[in-house]
């Protein structure tokens, strides 16, 4: 029931806490969380897009990203519970550059920026993102500073175990946030969890760790490592930080 900017308000005061554990009592103290710092997924705020589109939008961690200015933690960030559209990860149909060279990157953040509500655009804090290199291209890991981003496959899924089929070559771009993990998402298995409910794949920023042509996915059954080539049109899923 809070509107963007009593969010961004109670986002301030849980950057400012002298700790997580402060932070997410000022969480609960707001009904953002439990006491013990459980988010419910299931509690959103509709995100009315200017196309007419409606989000679900849910509470994704506390103080979990890096503010871009150098100011300290995000209060709060968010992460939609649905798609806001669909677009190629690259409409040139290469895994050139990343996530920071794609023509989806520039999309959320300028032609989607437009079609979000002016409060909470006006809001939105840019925030650094950790992003891996497309195997075989002889760089490292970058930084972006975004305002509107996609999850990586690590904030999703978490730390990969010795039994993951990627362990070894993925590094990874993030921890989990915390709605996930009280989802009780790992890298195991499916998570019907993170599937949408409209049965469409949807994009991850990671380029897959093993194969050039691909960017990873999320598929309509929930298995957070699909891969697709950048030219194929998914859903977008988008986080952000106020």
């Amino acid at each position: 029931d809070y509107s963007w900017t009593e969010l961004s308000q109670i986002s301030a005061l849980i950057c400012a806490a002298e700790s997580d554990e402060a932070g997410v009592e000022i969480a609960a103290h707001y009904n953002l969380c439990d006491e013990a710092g459980t988010i419910d997924a299931e509690s959103t705020k509709s995100l009315d897009l200017a196309d007419g589109t409606s989000v679900p939008i849910a509470v994704a961690g506390f103080r979990h990203d890096t503010r871009s200015d150098g100011s300290g933690l995000a209060g709060i960030s968010f992460v939609a519970r649905g798609s806001v559209g669909s677009q190629p990860m690259n409409a040139l149909a290469q895994t050139a550059g990343g996530w920071e060279a794609s023509t989806l990157r520039a999309w959320v953040n300028e032609g989607l920026l437009a079609q979000l509500p002016a409060e909470l655009a006006d809001l939105l804090v840019a925030v650094d993102k950790t992003n891996n290199p497309v195997p075989g291209s002889g760089g490292g890991q970058t930084v972006t500073s975004d305002r509107v981003w996609l999850l990586a496959y690590s904030e999703i899924v978490g730390e990969l175990g010795e039994g993951s089929w990627l362990y070894g070559a993925y590094q990874s771009e993030g921890a989990q946030y915390k709605i996930f993990s009280d989802l009780g998402v790992t890298w195991g298995e499916s998570f019907t969890q993170v599937a949408l409910p409209s049965g469409e794949y949807w994009w991850e920023r990671s380029p897959s760790p093993n194969n050039s042509a691909w960017f990873m996915c999320v598929s309509p059954a929930g298995e957070t490592s699909f891969g697709h080539r950048p030219a194929t049109v998914n859903a977008v899923v988008i986080g952000f930080c106020l």
